[in-house]
């Protein structure tokens, strides 16, 4: 976490794996972004207070 003493808001940077990141060229895998998608968003929606919508 970065930013924490400076701001009250919480910073975290996490993510895939990559070549050449942000170039033209960039390369990340699919099963690297599954990963860290699964990672995050149960992390989010409990943070942000988010429920399930009723199908």
């Amino acid at each position: 976490m970065s930013g924490c003493r400076r701001d009250p808001h919480s910073l975290l940077t996490y993510g895939p794996l990559a070549d050449n990141i942000h170039g033209f060229d960039e390369r990340v895998r699919i099963s690297a972004i599954r990963r860290i998608t699964g990672a995050i968003a149960p992390s989010i929606t409990e943070w942000c207070g988010l429920e399930p919508v009723a199908p």
